[in-house]
């Protein structure tokens, strides 16, 4: 691990800025398949108007306490002469725990990596407890998918104990709301100046103390902020979008059957239809139930109730922005 501090110290030629940070984040960072991102939107949609009065989160992560407690990047090509950027500590501590509307669990604390074997092990010694304490074991699990987490060890443990379990998708830790816990954890270790391992262990038990069941509500509603809409309105959004590309000239497509629009220069009624100057013409549909979702007729309707300044947008962003404030499901709804 490599900690950096948004300054340069120039006088010794040892540079640590923000803008490695950044560059650091990019060559690192966690990219997501298509795959993966269909996996993510699905799983929000499953759960969007889950509570999750009865979830209990759980994760690990993993404490340091360094012997030198900043290190410097530099430039190739700066002067001194480099030296090693290693992860040097004092100790290493690994930390269990879960999160509910009930409270927290208690912190597992343990140094060697974890195994199936040991991820059972606290899911008997502080899961369970906690479950039957707080939920009367009527609570459901949520995990990520890590291997030792789906391990047949762990899922034969679960089902003997009649606990039901979900996963977040891969690459979502934003979709566990113990990595805030997690997050103020390390703050909260990171001001104490620790310097040996007793003192880490006793940082992280008084952490665990101020932790309230208000707070972590707060964390899990946090998941709700999200305000994911629905499959039907993100699709909305897109064929919107793509209308306007097209009819501000953005995108060019060579149609089958020519796009049409009404004028409605001289029609009396235009102002009753909250009509802009784009307005579309559906196709005409005859015994052709698959034409109705052709893309001109599955967006006319909705397009042409839109306002007269959003479709009179001058860029494609300012076109999204002012959709975005539109509230697109009612558009279903008033149908």
């Amino acid at each position: 691990m490599i900690r950096l501090k948004h300054r340069t110290i120039d006088k010794n030629g040892l540079e640590s800025s923000a803008k490695l940070s950044i560059l650091i984040k990019k060559k690192f960072g966690i990219k997501l398949t298509e795959i993966q991102k269909l996996e993510r939107l699905i799983w929000c949609q499953r759960y969007l108007k889950c509570d999750f009065e009865d979830y209990i989160f759980v994760d690990e992560t993993t404490a340091v306490v360094y012997e030198k407690p900043l290190y410097h990047l530099r430039y190739p090509s700066s002067r001194p002469e480099a030296f090693p950027c290693t992860s040097k500590f004092e100790c290493k501590i690994h930390v269990w725990a879960g999160i509910s509307f009930q409270g927290a669990t208690n912190f597992a604390l343990f140094k060697q990596n974890m195994d199936s074997e040991l991820y059972r092990e606290i899911l008997a010694d502080y899961l369970i407890p906690f479950g039957a304490l707080k939920f009367n074991s009527s609570f459901i699990l949520h995990q990520d998918n890590d291997p030792k987490h789906n391990s047949k060890i762990c899922r034969d443990f679960l089902k003997k104990n009649g606990i039901n379990w979900v996963k977040s998708p891969a690459k979502s830790p934003d979709m566990n709301p113990i990595e805030m816990l997690w997050y103020e954890l390390k703050e909260y270790i990171r001001k104490k100046n620790i310097e040996n391992e007793e003192d880490a262990t006793k940082a992280i038990f008084e952490f665990q103390k101020k932790i309230t069941p208000e707070k972590c509500q707060a964390y899990i509603k946090h998941l709700k902020k999200l305000n994911l809409t629905t499959l039907e309105t993100r699709r909305l959004r897109g064929d919107l979008i793509q209308m306007f590309k097209i009819v501000k000239g953005f995108d060019e497509v060579n149609w089958f059957n020519n796009v049409v629009f009404k004028n409605i220069g001289s029609d009396s009624t235009a102002p009753q239809l909250r009509s802009h100057e784009f307005v579309v013409e559906r196709q005409l549909v005859k015994n052709c139930d698959q034409r109705h979702n052709f893309f001109i007729n599955r967006v006319s309707t909705f397009w042409n109730r839109l306002p007269r300044d959003v479709v009179n947008s001058t860029d494609i962003n300012s076109f999204k922005n002012k959709i975005d404030k539109l509230n697109l499901e009612s558009y279903y709804s008033e149908l």
